[in-house]
């Protein structure tokens, strides 16, 4: 447009008009400039304006993408939160599922295989304590003693002490033994029979849900680990509870008949073969045969069950040969063609006649 009003000018200085023409001429020419100069000037406030406008929207579109792009960061954020939430609720579940599935006993329980090798030792070793050394100040029956080996098939020339000692021991574990299963096997039903009420049907219940779980359909992994979870508890139970003292009217405490009454035979039988002369060494030893009797019904009735696979435990036969892997005795490292001449104490292990698997917790007790 400024170019279009400079031509004008120059037609205006190489022309010259008449005097009347170029009157007409000059104002035409003032009102056509001052028409271009006002478009000249609305086209440049138009501009403005739209310019304007446009900044306006672009900052408003900033503003709004900015906003948008906080929200956005805001859901990302919380989304990260909520996988990470999701995450450690997936890693509890399967912690969860592994220890429903799962039959190993925690490094504390009281009740792995750890301390149920270390109980059995004790075990012996209080057995040990109870039969004493039949040294000093204790008499021994000789004659009732060579019934007792003729009852095991023991020959042998004169009476060794050792090996009276191993035979003893023995008998205290198979008198224990013996008067658990006729308390097992009775027909009495009343508070004192609780243990007996519990473990006869506990065998067939677990077996029942055994076969449950592996013969219908629908089955899955944690339904199948509940019988042998369900038995792990339960002789969890019987074996920190089963044969307690008793609690009666609320307040007294009366010593388990079973206990009691074993008590007495305990010391009646072993006391055929053997007499402690002291009599305050006599006293404490037999007063603690309760817990003797209770620690080997809790090890040989219920805390092996509570393993996985379950504890068995075998008695090596007289006349066997040494094997140093599952027994436990005195003998030179050339064994040769050395046999068991008794064994006072049983093999403690699982899988225990398949050598490939076994697992040993206590090597048998043997002399040779």
């Amino acid at each position: 447009m400024t170019d279009q009003i400079a031509n004008l000018e120059t037609q205006r200085t190489d022309e010259s008009p008449p005097p009347r023409t170029a009157r007409c001429y000059t104002y035409c020419r003032n009102v056509l400039i001052g028409i271009l100069s006002c478009l000249r000037y609305r086209s440049v406030q138009l501009y403005r304006k739209v310019t304007a406008k446009h900044i306006d929207e672009n900052k408003n579109l900033t503003d709004e993408s900015n906003i948008q792009i906080v929200k956005l960061q805001e859901e990302i954020e919380l989304l990260k939160q909520k996988n990470n939430s999701l995450r450690d609720e997936a890693s509890n579940y399967q912690v969860l599922l592994s220890s429903m599935t799962s039959y190993r006993l925690a490094d504390d329980d009281q009740n792995n295989s750890v301390y149920l090798t270390e109980d059995i030792n004790k075990l012996y070793d209080r057995i040990s304590k109870f039969v004493t050394n039949l040294k000093k100040g204790v008499n021994l029956h000789k004659n009732e003693v060579s019934v007792l080996m003729q009852k095991y098939d023991i020959t042998t020339k004169g009476l060794e002490i050792q090996l009276v000692k191993e035979v003893l021991k023995r008998l205290v574990i198979d008198t224990i033994i013996n008067m658990a299963d006729t308390y097992f096997k009775s027909d009495k039903s009343d508070n004192f029979q609780l243990e007996k009420d519990i473990i006869n049907p506990l065998s067939s219940l677990l077996n029942n849900f055994h076969k449950l779980s592996n013969e219908r359909s629908g089955s899955s992994d944690i339904i199948k680990a509940v019988p042998t979870k369900v038995r792990q508890q339960m002789y969890m139970v019987l074996g920190n509870l089963a044969f307690s003292n008793i609690i009666y009217e609320e307040e007294k405490i009366l010593e388990h008949p079973f206990i009691s009454n074993s008590k007495k035979e305990l010391i009646n039988t072993i006391n055929q073969y053997r007499t402690i002369n002291d009599d305050s060494k006599r006293k404490e030893i037999e007063n603690q045969v309760s817990a003797l009797i209770r620690d080997v019904i809790s090890i040989f009735y219920f805390r092996r069950y509570i393993q996985e696979p379950i504890v068995e435990y075998t008695w090596i036969e007289n006349n066997k040969p040494i094997d140093p892997l599952t027994m436990d005795g005195i003998w030179n490292d050339d064994i040769g063609d050395l046999v068991v001449k008794f064994c006072s104490f049983p093999l403690f292990g699982t899988e225990l006649e398949n050598l490939d698997k076994m697992k040993i917790y206590t090597r048998a007790r043997v002399i040779t």
